[in-house]
């Protein structure tokens, strides 16, 4: 059996531009523009008010599948408000993620991060240098 209608709202801050044509989402802020094109999916955009501060979705006759799309479709949107808002910075990691690592704190000056059995160095970290390999 089919639902008849399923819908979500995400709310638009007044500094990001969200302008939509056809099944394209673009959101423009202080830190940039990102665009999404959702024509894989048949959901129906809509931006409610004067201000245009309100975006409905509105999925009509779905299966139980199809109707699970609208709250990723809201949080993907509401996840490039926040990307056109927000400046974030993730730095990246000096360990490789190929195999599980575990980091063990050691007190004073220095860090070691332990490997699975079978690797075969143990890297050293001072803080006043590079990171050194111990020999093993």
């Amino acid at each position: 059996m089919k639902t008849t209608l399923i819908n979500q709202t995400v709310n638009i801050p007044t500094d990001v531009d969200n302008t939509r044509k056809g099944p394209t989402i673009i959101a423009k802020g202080p830190r940039g523009a990102l665009q999404r094109d959702f024509n894989h999916i048949n959901v129906e955009f809509s931006l409610l008010g004067k201000k245009k501060t309100t975006l409905w979705v509105d999925k009509w006759w779905g299966t139980r599948k199809e109707l699970a799309t609208v709250r990723p479709i809201c949080s993907c949107i509401q996840n490039m408000i926040k990307g056109v808002l927000n400046l974030v910075f993730h730095p990246l990691d000096g360990t490789p993620h190929s195999w599980a690592c575990s980091p063990v704190l050691v007190p004073a000056e220095s860090a070691r991060v332990l490997l699975c059995p079978g690797t075969w160095c143990i890297w050293q970290c001072l803080k006043s240098s590079f990171l050194q390999p111990l020999r093993c």
